[in-house]
C-alpha cells in the first residue's frame, strides 16, 4: 500500500500574502495547490453570489455560506486528492479556519444562532472528523502577523 502524499495548510488573514505565497510555492515545488474558492461562492448554482449575499446581510446569510464554504472546501480538496493522490498538497485556507475562526465568530457575535451553530458543528465539522478528512494534515503554514481567531477580533471575513 502506498503512502498518501502530504498535506499543507496556508493560514493567514486577508491580505497576509496566502494566495501570493501558495502561487510561489506552486511555481517553486512539485505540489497540487487548492486554492480558496471565491469563485465558486459567487456564481452558485450559476447565478447567485453568496459571498456578496453574506456581507450584504450578514445576519440572514452566514449559517448558510459558512455551510457551503465548508462544504465547498472539502469537496475541492478530496477531488484534487483523488486527481494526485501522491503530489503533495497544499491547501490555501482549510476546515479548520472555516471552524475555529470564521464559523465561531459568526456565532459568538450573534451572526448564527445557537441551533445553527449546532447544527454546523454537528453535521459539518463533525462529519470531517468522522470521515478522516483532518487526519490528512501534516503541516500548518501562517502567513502575515498575528492569526488569533476570538469574537473580539474578527478576521478575514469583513466584520
Amino acid at each position: 500500500m502506498s503512502k498518501q502524499a502530504p498535506t499543507f495548510i496556508i493560514e493567514g488573514n486577508i491580505g497576509a500574502g496566502k494566495s501570493t505565497f501558495v502561487s510561489l510555492i506552486k511555481k517553486e515545488l512539485d505540489v497540487h495547490v487548492v486554492y480558496e474558492p471565491h469563485d465558486q461562492w459567487q456564481m452558485v448554482g450559476g447565478t447567485e453570489n453568496l459571498l456578496e449575499k453574506f456581507y450584504t446581510d450578514t445576519s440572514r446569510w452566514a449559517y448558510t455560506f459558512q455551510t457551503y464554504a465548508f462544504v465547498s472546501r472539502v469537496r475541492a480538496q478530496e477531488l484534487h486528492r483523488k486527481q494526485y493522490p501522491y503530489m503533495p498538497q497544499v491547501l490555501e485556507r482549510s476546515v479548520y479556519s472555516d471552524r475555529y475562526c470564521f464559523a465561531k465568530n459568526c456565532f459568538e457575535l450573534g451572526y448564527m444562532n445557537v441551533l445553527e451553530w449546532k447544527l454546523y458543528q454537528e453535521f459539518a465539522f463533525d462529519a470531517a472528523i468522522r470521515q478522516g478528512i483532518l487526519d490528512k494534515v501534516q503541516r500548518f503554514i501562517e502567513t502575515g502577523g498575528d492569526y488569533r481567531c476570538s469574537p473580539d477580533r474578527p478576521i478575514s471575513i469583513g466584520l
